[in-house]
């Protein structure tokens, strides 16, 4: 199983969190525009988007998005929540000849573990109206992105509002408004290390959770695992990979209900373990849980407000 995703980093080699570059995304380029509209998921891609474009899903379920980049393309990126900066696979790297072998390195923490890898300019980026000029980005093997081309990350976009239609297979990145009464909106807040994370129960665990439209599968950490122990459900042992080489082992239930406000999600399959991600986000000591593709691709629709801090959901 291969949960993907982002990368954080630093000019030292300081440990670098799966869901915060510091390499950031530099949206100040874009200007702001009123944040107390009305978005509608119906009509979201024929208003003041910076980004919409038609989606489709990988050969391991994600978003997959079209993205210009210095000038040739389109080449296919995830399009993952929980990733604040863009990273590139070295394929991709090679077939646009950008230089990554003679640069600087960083330091990567990933869902399972950490590994230093390259960083490499790129000159131009655009995915819709959302251009990028002069990004360093993280390079890594493709294999532990599932062979994707590389990773669009978003979750840097604070002022920004992510909807994602799965019945039209359209993703649309505009400015923040206002939700709709229709959808069912639950608030989140924002960790330290900047990504949201929204309450949840799993069963009848009150549990943190995070919305990562980059992770194939769902993962829990050991004290959600262990908080559930009188669920006696059966369980087998899986390896868990990210955007590093390490291989976790982690022990895979299904679980009833997993309830995010009024959406309840039934008979979904948690991979629970000690993942190195949960140390970076300081969530070992209290119940939390990635939740990934198989469980946000049941809902037909679901919005990001990143400087709303909300979330939600239509099914």
């Amino acid at each position: 199983m291969i949960a993907a995703g982002a990368i954080r980093s630093d000019n030292a080699p300081h440990m670098l969190c799966r869901y915060s570059l510091i390499v950031a995304l530099l949206l100040s380029r874009i200007a702001a525009s009123p944040a107390d509209e009305v978005a509608d998921p119906e009509d979201a891609l024929t208003q003041d988007t910076l980004f919409a474009a038609p989606t489709e899903f990988d050969r391991v379920g994600r978003i997959v998005a079209p993205v210009v980049i210095n000038g040739r393309g389109p080449f296919n990126l995830l399009v993952d929540t929980g990733a604040n900066s863009t990273t590139f696979s070295t394929r991709l790297a090679d077939e646009l000849g950008i230089d990554y072998r003679n640069g600087r390195n960083i330091i990567v923490n990933g869902v399972t573990g950490r590994a230093m890898v390259p960083m490499a300019l790129v000159e131009h980026l655009q995915a819709g109206a959302l251009i990028l000029r002069d990004q360093e980005v993280p390079i890594v093997d493709p294999r532990v992105m599932a062979d994707a081309d590389g990773i669009l990350g978003i979750a840097a976009l604070t002022d920004k509002q992510l909807v994602v239609d799965f019945r039209r297979n359209r993703v649309s990145l505009g400015n923040s408004r206002r939700l709709p009464g229709y959808l069912m909106i639950i608030k989140a807040r924002r960790l330290p290390a900047g990504l949201l994370v929204a309450p949840a129960l799993v069963g009848s665990v009150r549990t943190l959770a995070i919305i990562d439209t980059g992770a194939q599968r769902t993962l829990g950490n050991r004290a959600l695992q262990a908080a559930l122990r009188g669920l006696r459900r059966a369980s087998v042992t899986v390896p868990v990979q990210g955007v590093t080489p390490d291989i976790a082992e982690g022990t895979q239930t299904r679980i009833e209900n997993i309830a995010l406000g009024q959406v309840l999600v039934n008979n979904s399959r948690v991979t629970f373990g000690d993942f190195h991600v949960f140390d970076i986000w300081d969530l070992n000591d209290k119940p939390a849980l990635i939740l990934g593709m198989d469980v946000i691709g049941r809902v037909d629709v679901f919005v990001i407000d990143f400087r709303r801090q909300e979330i939600g959901f239509r099914s």
